[in-house]
């Protein structure tokens, strides 16, 4: 995004320097006009000067109504809304500012002598550019660091233990996790240095292209259901080592990261990375994490509101018991194996963001449990046949199985998609058949009425 906005602005101020100067060497354009096109834009740069200057006072701020100034912040309410800005980036951007409209005076009393070459003018208006982009925005995306858009080292690694037939998710401990954060090695206000840090550590957004899933994210397109923000919130509520351990155990992860040491018997210590820190990587292994699909015996679907969703999370495949009821259960203090697990075979031969393919294996009939979010538009597909896909506990998704052999499909097929498509395709007819016909009556005018040379 930035560098395109950049080749705009470049694009935009070599199509305007060109358009100056033809207007300053056209003969037809008299001394008269320029001088007041000079003097338009002279009065104009120093008001911007004057502007700029008066920004980067802290009296003109105090004078404003509902702005003051608390250290070395800039505290203005409005509404009901406060916002709080550091006075060192106000002044800042006045400075440059200010300098920008030095360099607007300067290129227009050059223009206006029309002794000077326009080559020297554009080669200066054209340094100008070069440097004030690179000053501003390298760093933020400067293009010689080339460790940053190659894929860490963690995430091969994770990738390369990753089983395609059961997949796991991955957890990384967030900065509020921890009362202090470790310091990045080489302290510098630098934006990419401190993405290089993130990309190091697995940040979800930075992973993505990386095909890292995680159990837990924030909302980074804002397209998060309502499951996954009551996943988030009582994650975040859990304050027990051992009880976020076990929370994440029934969100299928896998792997958890940390730059802080994690002392549990449930974690197993992999790999050690080292990253733009002084505290290294960890990478732990979770022990007996849920699969992502699993058969249990019939489940109750729940479509308006979850119950005991920690009871739920709880499961230990290994373990057979009862599936508790929502009387019985008790939500604050899940046990292991509330679940009974059926012994079955469930392999995931295919996983697409749009569609996943399953087969499974049981002597007895049960719910197949994706431990994917719930959502309207996925279909499920049985041994070919369409069938309904369950709202399991509010989150997840289920499907129905009969003992046996089954291929099941879950498509995303969204009634929204099929009426946009019926509308596009209704509107390009009608915009065709339109066109054909203007077309057509032009093509009958020019017979009727043809052109003589």
């Amino acid at each position: 995004y930035l560098l395109t906005v950049n080749f705009c602005i470049t694009l935009l101020a070599g199509l305007g320097i060109d358009d100056v100067f033809k207007i300053r060497d056209s003969n037809a354009c008299p001394n008269k006009k320029l001088r007041w096109l000079f003097v338009i834009g002279l009065a104009t740069a120093c008001l911007l000067g004057l502007v700029f200057s008066l920004l980067s006072f802290e009296t003109l701020w105090l004078s404003l109504h509902g702005i003051m100034i608390k250290g070395s912040q800039l505290v203005a309410s409005l509404n009901e809304q406060t916002m709080i800005v550091g006075m060192e980036f106000v002044q800042s951007a006045a400075r440059k500012g200010q300098l920008h409209s030095a360099f607007l005076l300067i290129f227009l009393s050059m223009v206006a002598s029309r002794s000077i070459r326009s080559s020297l003018i554009q080669t200066g208006a054209a340094f100008f550019l070069i440097v004030d982009l690179f000053a501003s925005n390298y760093w933020v995306n400067p293009l010689t660091l080339e460790d940053f858009y190659d894929t860490p080292p963690v995430a091969n690694y994770i990738l390369d233990q990753t089983n395609p037939h059961d997949p796991g998710r991955v957890y990384r401990f967030q900065d509020s996790d921890f009362e202090q954060l470790p310091d990045v090695l080489g302290a510098t206000d630098s934006a990419i240095w401190v993405s290089l840090y993130r990309k190091l550590t697995l940040y979800q957004f930075l992973s993505a292209k990386d095909h890292i899933q995680f159990a837990v994210f924030g909302p980074i397109d804002r397209m998060e259901t309502l499951p996954s923000q009551i996943i988030t919130f009582e994650l975040r509520n859990t304050k027990s080592l051992e009880d976020k351990l076990n929370y994440l155990t029934g969100l299928n992860v896998g792997y958890i990261l940390s730059v802080e040491p994690i002392e549990s018997p449930l974690v197993t210590l992999e790999r050690v990375f080292h990253i733009n820190s002084e505290s290294p990587l960890r990478v732990y292994r979770l022990r007996n994490r849920l699969p992502r699909a699993f058969l249990v015996l019939e489940a109750k679907p729940s479509q308006e509101n979850f119950q005991s969703f920690k009871s739920f999370l709880a499961v230990d495949p290994n373990v057979t018991r009862p599936i508790p009821s929502p009387s019985t259960s008790n939500p604050s203090r899940p046990t292991v194996g509330e679940v009974n697990v059926i012994q079955s075979l469930v392999q995931i031969q295919r996983y697409d963001p749009n569609q996943i393919e399953m087969e499974s294996q049981s002597d007895k009939a049960g719910m197949l449990i994706l431990l994917d979010s719930y959502f309207p538009g996925w279909h499920a597909f049985v041994d070919g046949k369409e069938t309904q896909v369950k709202n399991i506990n509010f989150v997840f998704r289920g499907v129905s199985l009969l003992s046996g052999a089954h291929h099941i499909t879950l498509r995303y097929q969204p009634d929204s998609f099929k009426y946009g498509l019926r509308i596009s395709s209704v509107g390009g007819f009608i915009w065709t058949v339109l066109f054909l016909a203007g077309v057509t009556d032009t093509y009958r005018r020019r017979l009727r009425h043809p052109v003589r040379l």
